[in-house]
């Protein structure tokens, strides 16, 4: 006689005072927690951050994040009773979800005192093998749906003349300019670019004289390796010729770098000319120290 496997999902005033997520009429579990408590019958793989894999009896399923489709390995596309979540790095999809495998789910979609899932034969599961590893019963937290972040409030666009920038919109201008990029945070937790510019891939945007965000100064700079002590007099050389400034890094290697203003007034093509113009000052000052 086959086993049966059940999985209490609990509600409590005990997990909720943990500082689970606020209420939803959609009762919802962990992936990790199900797939632990399950043991070897389960496993959970989120290296795929967007799209955490939960294998059932060695039979994979897709559960995209934010989706309220799940994907079977058969080709079936199931709709949920809500959308797949991730909060703190934990994936929460809705509970009936276990339905769709061929479980039966003892709880309507409101939240209940506990929920129930008994899996006889889940989909394409070997039952007799696998149930035999296993044992009958297991317990689980369960919450109500996890809170979703809400949507990013769009980038003021950059239009007439300006004094200052945040660090979204020069993240918005330096996408629109094409060019592929990191944003950075420092540490004090300020925000800067790192950028690839034609074939240089660490060209570096900061920005300063910031009032809550909003920054009135913006300096480029990149820096060549030539192995440290880099004669000085090259550097004085190229900045009495240029009007952008040379230096020497803390290693003794060359350093270009350009700086602007905005306090007294600038427009959006100002800027993108200013961003644009540092590939040009980075190719020659590349081949004025030789690299």
């Amino acid at each position: 006689m086959k086993q049966l496997l059940v999985v209490a999902l609990v509600f409590g005033s005990s997990v909720m005072a943990q500082g689970s997520p606020p209420a939803s009429t959609v009762a919802y579990v962990s992936l990790r927690e199900v797939a632990t408590a399950f043991q070897t019958f389960m496993g959970l793989d989120s290296t795929a951050a967007k799209q955490p894999r939960l294998t059932v009896a060695g039979v994979a399923h897709t559960l995209p994040v934010g989706s309220t489709k799940a994907f079977l390995v058969s080709g079936q596309t199931i709709t949920l009773a809500g959308p797949v979540v991730t909060q703190a790095g934990v994936t929460y999809v809705p509970a009936r979800f276990f339905a769709s495998l061929g479980c039966a789910v003892n709880a309507s979609q409101g939240r209940a005192a506990s929920v129930n899932i008994s899996c006889k034969n889940p989909q394409g599961a070997n039952v007799a093998k696998d149930f035999a590893r296993l044992a009958p019963s297991a317990t689980v937290p369960a919450t109500a749906a996890p809170a979703t972040r809400a949507a990013a409030a769009p980038v003021p666009v950059l239009r007439g003349t300006f004094t200052a920038v945040n660090a979204d919109q020069l993240g918005a201008v330096l996408k629109e300019l094409g060019y592929a990029f990191k944003r950075l945070t420092d540490d004090d937790g300020d925000a800067y670019f790192e950028i690839m510019m034609g074939d240089f891939d660490k060209i570096y945007l900061d920005l300063y004289s910031c009032d809550k965000g909003n920054c009135q100064a913006l300096q480029l700079y990149t820096s060549f390796d030539k192995g440290g002590k880099y004669p000085s007099a090259k550097i004085v050389e190229w900045n009495h010729d240029y009007f952008t400034q040379a230096y020497l890094t803390d290693n003794g290697n060359p350093g270009v770098s350009d700086y602007t203003k905005l306090m007294g007034g600038v427009t959006l093509d100002y800027i993108k000319t200013f961003i644009k113009d540092f590939q040009s000052t980075a190719e020659d000052f590349a081949k004025f120290v030789d690299f």
